[in-house]
């Protein structure tokens, strides 16, 4: 397998609504999953989803079978420990850490090992300890700060609990997330639940921050990529990014319930438009980073692409009558060459020649200005919707 290093330009996100963890505290559908996986591929070189949350996730173990070609294109990528050589090697070694827990020793566990094995050419590693200690130090931050949400979120355990609480996990010399679930089902029973939503928020941004990955997080998150203290910044939720997207989409006049139930039709796109695909990609996060600089609401994206839409239309408008400018000198020369009004062979061949490509260039420049991605990428959607074949084939 390889090993692919995220980079900042490719905008990957860390995809944790599989986590089985996270599913006691929001309600998640396959449905919903599906729908997150195909509308994030669109906007994102990669999807990464944590290897622990596929074997533990029915939701993640169901869809992978079904659609194989999102790993095999790299659409998703698996992340893997850095001490694991393949999927096999990571079962058991989490047979070797978990020998009480019957979900590692099903024989489907030993399938899954083996499809991701043939299906996954590249991974994305990551070091155990490391992301211990960052989940260890933002959930100790976040409690030690008494100013912070998740601290005035848990007043009503009292103080004697929460530094009880504190001091419990400060003594961990490397904490896991199981290892916090229960200290705080010990020390605060049913009132545990704030402290178990912010432990996770914390173990999703370790697992992004520490692989170059924008984190996917529940609502409410109050740990920060940098400090572990405060709340995290909007712009970096993939949660929120989604919804851009879907304001984008609707505002180009996308089929969106199309975009969420066809992978495939994604798929299509990235391989066979990759440039157009990454053009779009790439304006559409410039606008999405230019709103946050001016502290526009990200959850509202249909000024900024009205605005762009404007732009792409005035440069549609420019190249168009260029173009037919081109066009009409080109056809000139073929003509005044092509009927020998012009007495000098070598002439009229040069003029026709001309003609040729004036003509060329008209084209050429016509098909120039159609390198507006909004637009570009929005007719290779409709185009595909408009292929009945197509469209029964991906639902």
């Amino acid at each position: 397998m390889r090993m692919v290093v995220s980079e900042p330009n490719d905008k990957n996100i860390y995809y944790t609504r599989i986590d089985q963890s996270c599913h006691a505290l929001h309600s998640v559908s396959e449905k919903a999953v599906l729908a997150d996986v195909c509308l994030l591929s669109f906007f994102s070189k990669h999807l990464v989803l944590a290897a622990s949350h596929i074997f533990e996730s029915p939701l993640a173990s169901d869809i992978l079978p079904r659609f194989p070609e999102l790993l095999e294109s790299e659409a998703v990528i698996v992340d893997l420990r850095d001490d694991c050589r393949d999927f096999r090697d990571y079962v058991d070694a989490k047979r070797d850490q978990r020998r009480d827990e019957a979900t590692w020793f099903r024989s489907s566990t030993d399938d899954l090992a083996r499809f991701l094995d043939e299906h996954v050419p590249a991974v994305m590693n990551w070091h155990l300890e490391y992301e211990m200690d960052f989940l260890q130090a933002a959930v100790v931050e976040s409690l030690q700060d008494t100013a912070s949400p998740l601290r005035r979120a848990l007043l009503t355990a009292g103080e004697r609990k929460l530094n009880q609480l504190l001091a419990r996990i400060e003594k961990l010399p490397r904490a896991s997330r199981q290892f916090l679930f229960e200290i705080s089902d010990q020390i605060l029973g049913d009132e545990s639940s704030v402290l178990k939503a912010q432990i996770n928020a914390a173990y999703y941004v370790s697992g992004a921050v520490n692989k170059g990955l924008h984190p996917w997080l529940p609502e409410n998150s109050y740990v920060s990529v940098e400090t572990g203290a405060a709340v995290l910044e909007q712009q970096s939720n993939g949660a929120v990014w989604k919804q851009c997207f879907m304001e984008t989409a609707n505002r180009l006049g996308l089929d969106v319930a199309l975009l969420e139930e066809c992978p495939q039709l994604i798929l299509s796109l990235r391989s066979t438009h990759a440039k157009e695909m990454r053009r779009f990609r790439d304006r559409w996060w410039k606008l999405v980073e230019d709103g946050a600089d001016r502290d526009a609401p990200l959850g509202d994206m249909r000024e900024l692409v009205v605005c762009e839409l404007a732009r792409e239309h005035n440069l549609r408008r420019k190249a168009h009558a260029h173009s037919v400018a081109s066009l009409g000198l080109g056809v000139l020369g073929v003509v005044v060459g092509g009927i020998g009004l012009v007495p000098s062979l070598g002439f009229s061949v040069a003029s026709a020649g001309l003609g040729l490509a004036s003509v060329a260039g008209g084209v050429g420049s016509l098909i120039a200005g159609d390198r507006r991605p909004f637009f570009a990428v929005t007719e290779l959607v409709r185009g595909a919707a408009a292929d009945s074949e197509m469209r029964r084939d991906y639902r």
